[in-house]
């Protein structure tokens, strides 16, 4: 008996990550994890606590000089983090 509904694992893979993210948590999981990579190891081990709320990045960090930082690049460290999910997840990043 031949099977015709074979389908590539790639095709299967991406299929699955998508169901499993209709909530966006994955995405939101995925855009978490990529602040150390859009700040570098050197910031991101600044930063005490990180969580997103309704597409809102919160950021706490003690440093005055990275919140400034932060602040002031706000806009671009969205847009970098949404290319990494790839998804407009973030809305809005606020740093205390």
């Amino acid at each position: 008996m031949k099977r015709t509904d074979i389908k590539p694992i790639g095709q299967v893979i991406r299929e699955h990550l998508q169901r499993l993210d209709e909530s966006g948590k994955l995405s939101e999981t995925i855009a978490l994890t990529a602040v150390d990579d859009v700040l570098g190891k050197e910031f991101a081990s600044l930063i005490k606590d990180r969580r997103i709320e309704n597409g809102v990045l919160f950021l706490k960090t003690d440093s005055a000089a990275l919140r400034s930082e932060l602040f002031a690049n706000r806009s671009q460290l969205m847009q970098k983090l949404n290319e990494k999910t790839g998804k407009n997840i973030i809305k809005d990043v606020r740093i205390n």
